[in-house]
């Protein structure tokens, strides 16, 4: 008997938005659900600082690698951070791909050092203290980003930070700061 082939689905977080394609939590093999009292109610306009972070470990070039980099991510902030859910809300990974942590209109949870709720985490696969994050890369959390705001998840007055903005860190790594050009400027649709 031959299986046939489950394709990796793509999430429907990323519906309307066609130029960012997004691998679920389910779809990379996430070992819990986002908790249901981390939601936020009405997510409308409420996310106003876009976080930038890097992974600071190994980068990914295959689905299945970022797949596992990932799911080692979630265990270390589950069990060692004593958090009740991964702490990003999208990853960047190297080929291309987001993938879906937390996901839009889930509260984030307080990083070290850091005290806003109403902001989104973006963390690209990949230590980028020396090594160069990749155009392609830069241009996916571009367009996610503006998912975000299509979607309602992210205010149109948004801000983009580096995670060392707002704590004592070298994340996101001085290659990816040095190449990130968002535009945290007000947008009128």
């Amino acid at each position: 008997m031959i299986t046939p082939k489950i394709p990796d689905l793509v999430s429907d977080i990323g519906k309307g938005c066609s130029e960012v394609p997004v691998i679920s939590r389910r779809n990379w093999g996430s070992a819990t659900n986002v908790s249901k009292d981390r939601k936020i109610e009405k997510p409308e306009y409420t996310v106003i600082l876009v976080v930038i972070h890097h992974t600071n470990g190994k980068h990914c070039k295959t689905k299945e690698e970022c797949k596992r980099i990932i799911k080692d991510i979630e265990k270390f902030d589950i069990e060692l951070m004593n958090k009740r859910d991964i702490l990003m809300h999208f990853f960047i990974g190297g080929e291309n791909m987001v993938f879906e942590g937390r996901g839009w209109g889930v509260e984030a949870e307080v990083i070290p050092d850091t005290s806003a709720s109403l902001m989104i985490n973006i963390a690209f696969i990949g230590n980028f203290t020396s090594e160069t994050v990749p155009t392609k890369a830069l241009h996916l959390a571009e367009k996610l980003i503006q998912c975000g705001i299509q979607r309602k998840q992210i205010s149109k007055q948004y801000k983009v930070y580096g995670h060392n903005d707002l704590a004592c860190t070298d994340c996101p790594g001085k290659e990816l700061l040095a190449k990130a050009n968002f535009a945290s400027v007000d947008l009128d649709y």
